[in-house]
């Protein structure tokens, strides 16, 4: 049996951050801390919205995770004795800084990611053009886990854990990026994960028994041509999805 934690949507923020840490993530830690001591947790699932706003009111979107990562990340995996390998993070339309892609580019990206196979090549090619406002939380997710076991794969945007849970039992974990596409407004109409991205994740997880998926975005708020192709694909190869957002 494996125990999960399943959090989401902190929003991190500098305005409220003695409160959040003293109303909402210490009683919380007591809580998971109990619940531990009961029965040990395995997995921590954090499904996106690190930070509040892209980090508005801190002096930059780094500091902002540097935050979440002293003062609620941290503290948490301390308190149940985990690895930051067992500390599963996707980003969330918070975690985003739209300031970093042009208005030029996000309309050229917005008429062209129109197919899969479109988004394939754009996912494929790594081109940053559209999306550098994922490269905040990247650099910080690459730093949070430096050194850990896991994740065992790393791209900006889907990671892969696999991780052995005695009785010969392999888990594996595809934390997907649904966030790389949100805009300021309207994101509704242009959310997209990308099928290649699941694709990808698969492939390494092919030898698990049980696969899990976590995303920020349920995939039935995608627009298309993601939201049918992504929700099957995920319905159908996924024991369990993880999401956030709804709160």
């Amino acid at each position: 049996m494996v125990r999960i934690a399943h959090l989401s949507d902190f929003h991190t923020s500098d305005e409220a951050l003695f409160e959040s840490e003293h109303l909402i993530v210490e009683p919380l830690i007591d809580d998971l801390k109990s619940f531990h001591d009961d029965q040990p947790i395995d997995l921590v699932v954090c499904s996106g919205d690190l930070v509040n706003r892209g980090g508005q009111g801190f002096d930059s979107t780094q500091e902002a995770f540097g935050a979440f990562s002293e003062r609620v990340a941290v503290p948490l995996l301390e308190a149940l004795s985990l690895s930051r390998s067992r500390f599963i993070l996707v980003p969330g339309n918070h975690d985003v800084d739209y300031s970093r892609d042009s208005s030029i580019s996000e309309k050229g990206i917005a008429e062209k990611l129109t197919s899969q196979d479109e988004i394939r090549e754009y996912i494929e090619s790594e081109s940053q053009e559209g999306s550098e406002r994922i490269n905040s939380y990247h650099d910080f997710a690459v730093d949070f886990y430096d050194d850990a076991e896991e994740p065992s794969s790393q791209t900006r945007y889907e990671s892969v854990f696999i991780y052995e849970n005695g009785r010969d039992l392999q888990i594996g974990v595809a934390a997907l990026n649904s966030a790389w596409r949100c805009a300021p407004s309207s994101n509704e109409e242009k959310l997209l994960l990308g099928r290649h991205q699941v694709i990808r994740a698969l492939e390494h997880l092919a030898g698990c028994d049980v696969k899990l998926a976590v995303s920020h975005y349920n995939p039935r708020y995608l627009s298309e041509p993601d939201q049918a192709s992504v929700e099957s694909l995920v319905r159908r190869e996924f024991d369990l999805l993880f999401s956030g957002h709804i709160h």
